[in-house]
C-alpha cells in the first residue's frame, strides 16, 4: 500500500476510533473471512464476477490516468465509454472506470482471497503512485490523481474562477470522487 493510500486509510481509522459510533450500531458484525459460500447461486456469482474482473487489461484502465500525467501508456489503449472516442478525448471520464475497478477488486479480494484480484490491487495500487508522483511534479498538482482529458487545464480554469470549461470535461467531479473512492475502498 502506498503512503498516499496508508495517510487516507489512516484519517479514517483515526476517525472511526475517535467517533465509535458505528460499533454501536452493528453489535453482530462478523468478519467477511468468516462468510464460505457453498456450492449454489451465490457461489456462482461470486465466482463469475471474479472471472468477470480478471479479463480486464489493467494498463487499459491506467491509460488515462497515466495520459494525464504525461507518462507512458504503455502502448495501451484505452476503454471508450459513451461519447468518448480515439478522435475526441474531450468526453471521456475514463478515470472514473478505474475507480469502479479498484471498488470492485478490493471487494472481490476481501470476499475471496483471490490472489490474482491481490496482484491487480498493488499493481494498479503502484502505477496510480506514480501517476500521482508525476503530476507532483507541477507545484498546483501535488497529491494531483485524476484520469480525465485535460483535466489539469480545467482545475486552473477552476481556481481562476473560470467554471465555463466545466461542460467540456462532461462530469469531473463524478470523475476525480470515483478514484478517490476506489482509493478508499482499497
Amino acid at each position: 500500500m502506498n503512503r498516499h493510500v496508508s495517510g487516507i486509510i489512516g484519517c479514517l481509522i483515526l476517525t472511526a476510533c475517535i467517533v465509535n459510533g458505528q460499533d454501536k450500531l452493528y453489535s453482530n458484525e462478523f468478519a467477511l473471512a468468516d462468510v464460505k459460500l457453498l456450492d449454489g447461486t451465490f457461489k456462482k456469482a461470486m465466482d463469475l464476477n471474479t472471472s468477470i474482473l480478471l479479463k480486464y487489461t489493467v494498463d487499459r484502465l491506467l491509460y488515462p490516468y497515466r495520459l494525464a500525467a504525461g507518462l507512458s501508456t504503455m502502448g495501451a489503449s484505452n476503454y471508450t465509454n459513451w461519447s468518448c472516442t480515439a478522435a475526441d478525448q474531450s468526453f471521456c471520464i475514463d478515470g472514473h472506470v478505474g475507480g469502479h475497478y479498484l471498488s470492485a477488486l478490493s471487494m472481490q479480494y476481501a470476499a475471496t482471497g483471490n490472489a490474482q484480484c491481490k496482484e491487480r490491487l498493488d499493481y494498479m495500487i503502484t502505477e496510480l503512485e506514480k501517476c500521482q508522483d508525476a503530476n507532483g511534479k507541477d507545484a498546483d498538482f501535488t497529491g494531483y490523481l485524476c484520469g480525465m482529458y485535460d483535466g489539469k487545464a480545467m482545475w486552473r480554469s477552476f481556481k481562476a474562477g473560470n467554471f465555463a470549461t466545466e461542460g467540456k470535461n462532461v462530469v469531473p467531479w463524478y470523475n476525480i470522487h470515483k478514484t478517490y473512492a476506489g482509493l478508499r475502498d482499497v
